[in-house]
């Protein structure tokens, strides 16, 4: 009797737990679906631009997200949706600048940028 109570509160918490379940990300990528590079390269509507966020001649010193988010800004108002980036594997830029537009995407829905990231 021990173990079919045991059983119904263990079930009853897996149930509760499933249907609490936030499932805003799933349904966030199945309205706004995201194009394919088919769509995207040559398209008229998607200018690119090859991005390097150093503002020195070297890169030891690696920009902010806050600096690569107001690069971001820039190029969207200058109509860029796409950015091809380059060194992006031994250098930090490239996680900060995902992170910088994630954080752009996120206050404004319709903020749109796609990236390239180089070798």
């Amino acid at each position: 009797m021990l173990r079919v109570h045991k059983f119904f509160i263990l079930s009853s918490l897996i149930s509760l737990l499933v249907a609490c379940h936030d499932l805003s990300q799933s349904s966030r990528s199945e309205t706004m679906p995201v194009p394919s590079a088919a769509e995207l390269f040559g398209n008229p509507d998607y200018p690119g631009f090859s991005y390097g966020g150093y503002r020195g001649k070297s890169r030891e010193t690696v920009p902010t997200k806050m600096e690569l988010a107001d690069d971001m800004k820039i190029l969207s108002a200058m109509g860029v949706k796409i950015i091809r980036t380059y060194n992006t594997s031994a250098y930090p830029q490239a996680a900060r600048l995902l992170a910088a537009i994630r954080d752009l995407k996120r206050q404004d829905p319709d903020f749109e940028m796609y990236v390239m990231l180089g070798a």
